[in-house]
């Protein structure tokens, strides 16, 4: 059985991992797990990533507020097929 994975490149973990704090790239991984690879768009809900990462939604908020200002991602409010969402774009 042949799964969906995200790859990452060890020269760029060996230049980005840095960046991030260990629930920021936790959620980041989340984030790019749920990603349309076309559009680079996901829309997993933060109690979803909160479960995926073992920490609370708080924790998931704040590593999504330094994403956000890291530009590793942008938040926008869309709309998806079970209503208004909020909209990850995955920058990184």
């Amino acid at each position: 059985m042949a799964g969906r994975f995200v790859r990452l490149p060890h020269e760029w973990l060996d230049q980005n991992l840095r960046l991030f704090t260990p629930a920021e790239f936790a959620v980041w991984t989340v984030l790019k797990r749920h990603e349309d690879p076309r559009t680079h768009r996901c829309f997993p809900g933060e109690d979803l990533i909160a479960e995926k990462v073992g920490v609370c939604r708080d924790t998931v908020f704040r590593a999504l507020q330094g994403l956000v200002a890291k530009k590793c991602i942008s938040m926008s409010w869309g709309r998806t097929s079970k209503g208004r969402r909020r909209e990850y774009r995955v920058l990184i």
